[in-house]
């Protein structure tokens, strides 16, 4: 029989042990590692937590935890995201995920994160760890020439163009800001933030006001010549802001012949000019939707959340600290007060209240997936303790 070890494996050990697994599941191959690379990596991976999982002392199957924050439900806490989980051919189909994953459970617990998310290759396959779908990313598509009108608009500020390496500090500044107030925002760990400043593969924008202080910014790449200028963040606090972004998006009309831009939820870029044609996806082509989970229940008190208290029965497989009787009630400050015990009133599994705290997807839905099934009183407060929120991520892992 197969001896089975999973350990945490040091920041130095990333490229042979981690890196090795993951490249064979999402890089092309056979192919031949750069160890040099792996050199100039080391400083950003420092606050980053690899495991491995050992099949007779060969790494099989790997995850990294990436520190972030995020911003969940108005209260912004430690998250870890889940990157680079794969496992070589030979140990597929064995469950070493889910062991690896009761791992990184644990560890989580122990650095004090009480929610995970994740981008999935399938989401039936988290959904059975615990995970959630949260909402998709929406991009707008159309062409260039669109905006050469809005040039004519005056407004007051101004727009500056800087490389990733010039305007790091300040555009991870405007994030914190722009997280204080976003649902599901999220903010890498500095350490590993740090690889954007280093590769300098993006120019920022910053929308400034009169005063110059930054009121909106973007990152955007350039594909090339009559290509397309791609805006994976696009942030604004103010029509005017985004008037700015646009603005300075149209001045490259001759230089590019599509404009594609990352929107939050409630963008309607139909109404940003007349003309604009555009067209919106709700996918992109790397990155799916994202899925989010609680590990720590006891750790949600403080969310912004609507009138009401209920008593939940959990079932969580993997989190042991999470199964049991919860009581979920709105302060009267209007933050949710978390503790042990009560008498239920439903029966949740995780899947479940993952769903509401990130999404608030309707509790009618719950027992069509399996997540419980909450009677119409508990179905209607909790409908309006979690009413439906949309998630805006920002980071890609």
């Amino acid at each position: 029989m197969s001896s089975i070890d999973i350990k945490q494996v040091a920041a130095s050990d990333y490229g042979d042990k981690v890196r090795l697994v993951a490249d064979y599941a999402f890089g092309s191959s056979p192919s031949v590692r750069d160890a040099s690379k792996d050199e100039e990596n080391l400083p950003f991976l420092k606050n980053v937590r690899a495991f491995v999982a050992f099949v007779d002392g060969a790494p099989q199957a790997a995850a990294g935890l990436f520190p972030m924050t995020q911003n969940v439900r108005g209260k912004v806490m430690k998250m870890s995201g889940v990157g680079g989980v794969a496992t070589l051919p030979a140990a597929r189909r064995q469950g070493l995920i889910r062991s690896l994953f009761s791992t990184l459970y644990e560890s989580m617990h122990e650095y004090g994160e009480p929610v995970t998310t994740l981008y999935p290759f399938r989401e039936s396959f988290y959904e059975r760890l615990g995970y959630a779908p949260m909402s998709q990313s929406k991009f707008v598509r159309f062409a260039s020439a669109t905006l050469t009108p809005l040039a004519k608009i005056e407004v007051s500020g101004s727009a500056e163009q800087v490389f990733m390496h010039d305007g790091f500090d300040e555009w991870r500044e405007y994030l914190k800001r722009y997280q204080g107030r976003t649902h599901g925002f999220a903010v890498n760990d500095l350490a590993n933030a740090l690889s954007d400043k280093k590769r300098n593969t993006k120019w920022i924008v910053f929308a400034r006001d009169q005063s110059g202080t930054v009121v909106g910014a973007a990152t955007f790449k350039i594909t090339g010549y009559t290509g397309t200028l791609d805006a994976n963040s696009f942030y604004y606090d103010s029509p005017e802001a985004r008037l700015l972004l646009l603005q300075w998006f149209g001045r490259h009309v001759d230089q590019v012949n599509e404009i594609k831009i990352s929107l939050a939820w409630d963008d309607l870029p139909e109404y940003w000019a007349a003309d604009l044609y555009s067209k919106v996806v709700n996918h992109d082509e790397f990155f799916t939707t994202p899925m989010g989970r609680v590990v720590d229940v006891a750790a949600l008190s403080g969310l912004k959340v609507g009138p009401g208290s209920i008593a939940i029965e959990l079932v969580d497989s993997q989190c042991a600290w999470n199964t049991g009787t919860w009581t979920l009630a709105a302060g009267s400050d209007g933050m949710l007060e978390v503790g042990r015990g009560g008498e239920a009133n439903a029966a949740l599994t995780i899947q479940g209240l993952s769903a509401l705290v990130f999404a608030g997807q309707d509790p009618a839905d719950f027992r069509l997936r399996g997540w419980g099934d909450p009677d119409h009183d508990a179905q209607s407060s909790l409908r309006q303790m979690f009413p439906r929120a949309v998630v805006r991520l920002h980071e890609e892992f």
